[in-house]
């Protein structure tokens, strides 16, 4: 890839052809994310990261563009998403697709994550009906949560892919984060009733089936409370547990693709180098293991 030279028509070209060369990545998914949804990056700055990716091999930008600070991205429907945001700078539609288009070229897609139910306070600061009964939390059993959080999954896909369909060979993936869920949040009297006036769900691991069913990736929180099945799931990001827990996970038959982020949180460069080279992971010839990504938070 290093020999190859990307235009901006999207066709490729080879610097020299005197050779033979034979390589292929261990695994198809090397990604790493960028995190807007705490503080803003330049576009330019998103570019140059790009390029570092590309001569890298990395693929994949996971651009996690909301947290409790802001939501990054304007959309056109939920103006009120940027009400107080901290941070002053938030991307337009034609920003978020010049970066898209960008990426593209240097033949790496771009998945957007939406961080919810948690980490959601920049949504509720402009749209306070989001908590209820939920604590700081969404609350999973408002109709008008659900339209909400639909409405602005639907604007986000396709702001982020109507231009991404010779990257992504069609398809559409969105990050829906998931973690970091407090107990209590979902805990409540009302919700404790509400379950039980609809008798259909009998604990918590039933309640957050409910909120996910849909076919996105997610952080591996989750697992937590779901122990015997993850087919609503499309893909699992690792990043709570340690290599050993990830391969056994592969070998239980009971997830589609996992990611793993756990050893690469860069971040945390300081705390132990050994920790980002000790990796032993191996191709897996059943393709659970899709691959991983390194996380800037």
């Amino acid at each position: 890839f290093q020999l190859s030279h990307n235009h901006a028509d999207g066709l490729t070209s080879i610097i020299n052809t005197g050779f033979n060369i034979t390589d292929y990545p261990s695994f198809p998914h090397r990604g790493m994310l960028i995190d807007t949804g705490r503080r803003y990056l330049p576009v330019d700055l998103i570019k140059k990261n790009l390029r570092t990716m590309a001569s890298m091999k990395m693929n994949v930008l996971h651009w996690h563009i909301s947290d409790d600070i802001s939501f990054s991205v304007q959309l056109d429907k939920y103006a009120h998403l940027q009400f107080n945001n901290p941070t002053p700078v938030s991307y337009t539609a034609a920003e978020v697709k010049e970066v898209v288009k960008y990426a593209n070229n240097l033949n790496i897609r771009v998945i957007p994550e939406i961080d919810v139910p948690a980490h959601t306070t920049s949504w509720t600061r402009g749209y306070p009906f989001l908590t209820g009964n939920a604590n700081y939390w969404m609350d999973p059993i408002s109709e008008q949560t659900s339209e909400m959080v639909v409405d602005v999954i639907a604007e986000v896909v396709d702001l982020f892919y109507c231009e991404q369909g010779r990257i992504n060979n069609g398809e559409k993936v969105i990050h829906l984060g998931g973690d970091e869920i407090g107990q209590d949040a979902w805990d409540t009297f009302a919700l404790r009733q509400w379950t039980r006036d609809h008798g259909k769900f009998h604990n918590r691991t039933d309640l957050i089936d409910y909120w996910i069913s849909h076919t996105i990736a997610k952080w591996n929180d989750f697992l937590n409370d779901r122990t015997t099945q993850a087919d609503v799931i499309d893909t699992w990001q690792i990043w709570l547990y340690d290599t050993s827990k990830t391969v056994e996970m592969a070998a239980s038959g009971k997830f589609k693709n996992l990611l793993y982020s756990s050893a690469f949180y860069l971040d945390r460069l300081g705390d132990d180098w050994a920790n980002f080279y000790d990796v032993p992971l191996k191709r897996d010839e059943a393709g659970v293991i899709r691959g991983g990504e390194a996380c800037m938070w």
